[in-house]
């Protein structure tokens, strides 16, 4: 699994160490894996890594979607879908 994550970073952001990996995600590439496994199996690995990169960097859509290759409609459509889909699996917070 963590091929998978290594091979979508790398074709977006380069050859990234895993210090830069975390500083860009908030994760490392084994704890990416672990979460894609427990609480994410429904999401793709790239829809994955852009909800974790808006929710440690919190860019504007523009830049974001410029990092990633995509319009900033489709950046909004995949950030919202992820986070909804994360929310589902973790428990509700009072």
């Amino acid at each position: 699994m963590e091929e998978i994550f290594d091979s979508v970073i790398k074709s977006y952001f380069g050859n990234a160490d895993d210090r830069a990996v975390r500083s860009l995600f908030g994760l490392s590439i084994a704890m990416m894996s672990y979460v894609y496994s427990i609480i994410a199996p429904g999401l793709s690995p790239k829809k994955l890594l852009i909800a974790l990169h808006f929710m440690r960097l919190y860019l504007a859509e523009s830049v974001s979607a410029l990092a990633f290759r995509i319009d900033p409609k489709t950046y909004r459509k995949h950030v919202s879908f992820a986070i909804a889909h994360l929310d589902s699996y973790l428990p509700e917070v009072i």
